[in-house]
């Protein structure tokens, strides 16, 4: 388990709700958030909890630095503690920096090779409103990783690192990106070459050499390759510094020799890995070049448009004072209608340069460069079988076979299902496909299912390890999960071996059970008594001598498969004739009565009417008139419910607005005049009542127009009946 900080260079870019909209963001992957946890904060819900949390950021005026503390909790590949251990670490980690009583949002991230938590901490306390910045937060979180590790059982990490700042922020970037970066090189390709220099000249000869440049920048040293990129000698190694150097080499002297043709050169490269992926990263240059090529394109274009839109403002403007100079009013119009035409032209000016500004921010985002890593998982998610295999050519080790896997002895060639798309690629090249709620990650060694899969899920893993790795597979996890897939390996009368002699027993013997059951069933079925036949009617018989006409006259074949006719299913699959492609109540269904158990089933027991039903009159469509009490929905109370149900769509934006009832007939008492609508051509009468609450109750156009000359706010009546009174007056 490692515990890290991620810090913010300026403090002034750091934002605690973008932070918490990016560790909830799903991105459209069902297996990214697992769970979100609120803490010490009034409200559960994570979006009322942000705001609560900025509100208290902003109540601290004095603080300076950065107020939001960005901690991520990762695990080791394989490991997936629980929901409650989970809690508990991020619980005692908070604790041991001095976060016990801020305010923290957490979510866990599923979706890569390894588990971890996005923790966004409140540095300012709810209640004191005062910062509190951790002293030496490494060392906390090293030590509290040591004892949390081995109080539930976790993998041991080294958290005392050799590496520390830039060191460590460029290892980092290469890891995630996937490129090598300045830094690393020198490291990997230089660094003896510098340490074994015995003088400045001998030092800026090795520079040369390696196509780079070592010159005095403010106080210390910076080296530079021939495309500007530069780092510090302090960083790669801590002997390298200028007092270091100047200890060991003299004062330092800037290089005087003239440059020469180099032995090597800088360029950004993927890392090594067992997999040859020149040919890849060829292809990823073409395209992001394209890609710029594309976003230069598109913005000059909009520039033209921004340029042309301004000078045909400006040529506007132009004529407008051409016109105004021949005016011949007085000066002072002419002076007003000037200014009023600059006006105009800078706020035109203003809206076009807006305009282009928006332009440009759409352009970035559709032409955004995108790193090494991405770049092949989005090939990868898409079917591209060497993207794939240079993912997982990064791994160091083996992944580790933990929780309920299938697997086999041989695996074939890594590709993706051709039916399903993957939900998400890792950046270590692991497959995660989502199955309904469930989901099953493929790895290229063993497939992975989760806890909670369904049935349908797991037959698909099923499918997906006899398509890798063959008819002969293993299954590793709970006694739970071996029985299910024993059970439904037999079920389904899959072709597959277990390599587990003990459920490969069990599937025979479900399998032996199965068969003997089915052909108990057949054998009943066949020793069955037929009962009573009914006569034949004229057109059953036909039918029959035909059917056999038709045998005598093929008389290919057994008589069982010339009986058959196709496209007839079995009795009691399918509804008869009358019965099909039509909804039918139980009720209206024929029903063969036995009078007692054991009788046997006679003729007169089936009715006459069992395979045509009888036509019964059906008045449902006639029109019925009301009956006394009973409420029929008139034109005046359907515009009433639609305009309150435009009202409450309003409220749920803007909650100033009242909510809105509909009159019931029946109901009565005094309200205020609120006002009057009309929705669809019927008139309605606005009532506030004692609750706030707007009344709107159909009426009439008669009524409307009596009611128009009342203000708002004046006290009226209004009966059982719908009728409008004021003072004892009907309206």
């Amino acid at each position: 388990m490692i515990a890290k900080q991620i810090p913010m260079k300026l403090a002034k870019k750091s934002n605690f709700g973008e932070l918490v909209n990016y560790i909830t963001n799903a991105q459209n992957k069902h297996e990214r958030v697992h769970q979100i946890t609120v803490t010490n904060c009034y409200q559960t819900y994570y979006p009322h909890a942000t705001d609560e949390i900025l509100a208290i950021q902003l109540r601290n005026t004095r603080a300076e630095s950065d107020k939001t503390y960005h901690l991520i909790i990762s695990f080791q590949g394989g490991e997936q503690p629980a929901p409650e251990v989970l809690e508990a670490i991020e619980s005692r980690l908070c604790d041991a920096l001095g976060f016990k009583e801020h305010q923290r949002i957490s979510a866990v991230h599923t979706d890569t090779d390894n588990m971890h938590i996005h923790v966004a901490i409140n540095k300012i306390h709810p209640h004191r409103l005062t910062i509190h910045n951790p002293y030496c937060d490494h060392k906390t979180l090293g030590k509290a990783c040591d004892k949390l590790e081995l109080e539930y059982g976790l993998a041991h990490d080294n958290h005392d690192p050799k590496e520390r700042g830039s060191q460590s922020r460029a290892l980092d970037m290469e890891h995630a990106g996937g490129v090598e970066s300045l830094l690393g090189w020198i490291r990997r390709e230089c660094l003896d070459q510098i340490r074994a220099a015995p003088t400045w000249e001998g030092l800026h000869e090795v520079m040369q050499r390696n196509g780079l440049v070592l010159s005095a920048k403010g106080n210390g040293l910076v080296i530079t390759d021939r495309e500007g990129r530069g780092v510090k000698p302090s960083s790669i190694a801590r002997d390298l510094s200028k007092n270091h150097l100047e200890q060991r080499l003299g004062h330092f002297s800037p290089s005087a020799a003239h440059p020469s043709q180099p032995e090597q050169v800088y360029q950004p490269r993927p890392m090594t890995s067992r997999h040859e992926t020149v040919d890849l990263y060829a292809e990823y240059q073409r395209e992001q070049a394209q890609l710029m090529a594309s976003r230069a394109a598109a913005r000059l274009e909009s520039a033209k448009r921004a340029k042309l839109s301004i000078e045909a403002a400006k040529n506007e403007a132009r004529l407008k004072r051409s016109v105004i100079k021949l005016l011949t009013s007085g000066r002072l119009n002419k002076k007003l209608l000037y200014q009023l035409t600059s006006k105009t032209l800078q706020a035109k000016i203003k809206n076009i340069n807006q305009r282009h500004r928006e332009e440009r921010q759409a352009q970035s985002f559709g032409f955004c460069r995108t790193s090494w890593l991405d770049w092949l998982q989005q090939k990868a998610a898409r079917g591209n079988r060497q993207a794939l295999s240079a993912l997982r050519a990064r791994r160091r080790t083996s992944p580790a076979q933990v929780g309920n896997t299938v697997t086999g002895e041989a695996p074939k060639n890594p590709q993706p299902m051709p039916d399903i798309r993957p939900d998400t690629v890792t950046k270590q090249g692991t497959l995660i496909y989502r199955v309904g709620a469930s989901a099953i990650r493929d790895d290229g060694t063993y497939l992975k299912v989760s806890k909670a899969i369904s049935q349908k899920g797991l037959e698909m893993s099923l499918h997906m390890a006899m398509r890798r790795f063959g008819t002969r597979i293993r299954v590793e996890g709970t006694t739970e999960f071996k029985q299910r897939v024993v059970q439904l390996a037999a079920t389904t009368k899959l072709p597959l071996v277990f390599d587990n002699e003990a459920l490969e027993e069990q599937r025979r013997a479900i399998l032996s059970a199965t068969h003997k059951s089915e052909q108990a069933h057949d054998q009943s079925i066949g020793n069955r008594t037929p009962g009573p036949v009914r006569p034949l009617d004229r057109r059953a018989r036909i039918d029959r001598q035909r059917s056999y006409a038709g045998i005598e006259r093929t008389g290919n074949g057994p008589l069982r498969q010339r009986l058959h006719k196709p496209h007839v299913a079995r009795v009691g699959t399918k509804p008869p004739p009358q019965g099909q492609n039509r909804l039918r109540g139980l009720s209206e269904l024929g029903v063969v009565h036995v009078a007692e158990r054991g009788e046997m089933l006679l003729p007169s027991h089936v009715p006459g009417d069992m395979e045509q039903q009888k036509s019964y009159p059906n008045n449902s469509v006639r029109w019925t008139p009301p009956e006394p009490g009973r409420m029929t929905v008139t034109s005046g109370e359907e515009a009433a419910l639609k305009y309150i149900a435009e009202r409450e769509a309003k409220r749920a934006v803007i909650k100033d607005i009242p909510k809105h009832i509909h009159w019931e007939a029946g109901q009565g008492g005094r309200a205020e005049f609120a006002g009057w609508r009309q929705k669809d051509g019927q008139p309605l009468i606005l009532l506030k009542s004692d609750k706030a609450e707007i009344i709107v109750l159909p009426t009439d156009a008669a009524t409307l127009n009596r009611v128009k000359r009342l203000k708002i706010g004046v006290t009226v009546a209004f009966d059982t009946k719908g009728k409008v009174r004021q003072k004892g007056r009907s309206l």
